[in-house]
């Protein structure tokens, strides 16, 4: 599908003008915190957290371990849309594509851990009214996550003029610190 993307912003070339083209690669961010939404991790497997809490294994280490599945599913698709960007799309090859690729998998970690916190308060995937209060959390906590990213971002990149590398670096940092949080957190929730 990112590829598909790609090609139809290819084939309707009005799309590519020089604004749109600079702004290209900030889809890869958006792309990753959607995608953290659409993916409500663990909710059906908490249907049977009897047998998972029986399991002698630190709560912190399995949702650490939904994180990273999550999240490196997350990290294939969105690398996978950059990839196509850089291949078909050489107006949007840039300093920003490769910073946005590069961020990506960190900002999906944060994201993901942060939709898993959510899920552990509202894992009933056939009720309605949990699935929809459980997708309102999930977007709220999935925002504060994103924060971080995109503040650092506009301030380090647009305005400091920091290289693209220091940018991700510290980013990519704070993400993992958020992301580790989050884990935490819901391996607390889930052994309560």
């Amino acid at each position: 599908m990112p590829i598909a993307v790609v090609v139809l912003l290819r084939r309707f070339d009005q799309l590519l003008q020089p604004d749109f083209a600079g702004l290209a690669p900030l889809m890869l961010i958006y792309a990753t915190w959607l995608l953290s939404l659409i993916a409500q991790p663990m909710r059906s497997e908490l249907k049977h957290a009897d047998i998972l809490k029986a399991v002698p294994i630190a709560g912190w280490k399995m949702m650490l371990a939904y994180t990273a599945a999550g999240s490196a599913l997350l990290t294939v698709v969105v690398l996978t849309f950059a990839g196509a960007m850089w291949a078909i799309l050489p107006e949007a090859r840039s300093d920003d594509l490769l910073a946005c690729a590069c961020a990506a998998p960190f900002l999906g970690f944060a994201c993901v851990a942060a939709n898993i916190l959510a899920s552990l308060f509202y894992p009933a995937t056939g009720d309605a009214a949990q699935t929809y209060v459980c997708g309102m959390i999930s977007f709220g906590l999935s925002m504060v996550a994103l924060m971080p990213t995109l503040l650092l971002g506009l301030i380090l990149g647009a305005i400091l003029d920091v290289k693209w590398y220091y940018v991700v670096g510290v980013d990519g940092a704070v993400n993992v610190g958020v992301g580790a949080a989050g884990v935490e957190l819901s391996g607390s929730v889930f052994r309560a």
